[in-house]
């Protein structure tokens, strides 16, 4: 669990579990203190046994009420849901050349906790966390994401993709 700051502080968790290390049992007794969980499709599986898109209005109720839930769809972009609003899934760019996706995720929400903190609401957020981790599988790292000034050139040069519900 990160403690992130915007607009006063919210609690953050970053999933990440294998098969079997009783995540369904901590997430009982965490998910009702988060404000954004954020994991991928495998691991929205292993915690609900169902698709993400099955799964993820169910895991927002048992959340805070002002809660929000992104899951990491690789090329296929990012499910974002929020209380009250339909599950929205906010595209990814195209990666052509696709040379190590270890450490994507972290690039992702590295530059989503980032955005927030600067001030975007969580869909702008998503936008630009799915850039950031699309930029990370283009070279060999082991984990890390681009600079804000490679982040920026791609924002710029890549229009505003319009989410799809």
């Amino acid at each position: 669990v990160i403690p992130v700051s915007w607009g006063g502080t919210h609690e953050f968790i970053e999933v990440s579990a294998k098969q079997g290390t009783g995540l369904e049992n901590l997430l009982d007794t965490i998910l009702p203190r988060v404000d954004i969980l954020a994991l991928n499709t495998r691991e929205m599986a292993l915690l609900s046994g169902q698709p993400a898109e099955a799964r993820t209005p169910g895991v927002l109720a048992e959340l805070r009420p002002e809660a929000i839930v992104l899951v990491r769809d690789g090329e296929h972009g990012t499910l974002l849901v929020r209380p009250g609003q339909s599950l929205v899934r906010v595209p990814a760019p195209l990666v052509a050349d696709v040379v190590d996706t270890t450490g994507a995720g972290d690039a992702h929400t590295g530059a989503f906790l980032a955005e927030l903190a600067r001030g975007a609401d969580p869909q702008e957020a998503t936008r630009v966390a799915n850039v950031a981790a699309a930029l990370s599988i283009r070279t060999m790292v082991s984990a890390g994401g681009p600079t804000r000034a490679e982040l920026d050139a791609a924002l710029a040069d890549a229009a505003p993709t319009p989410a799809r519900s």
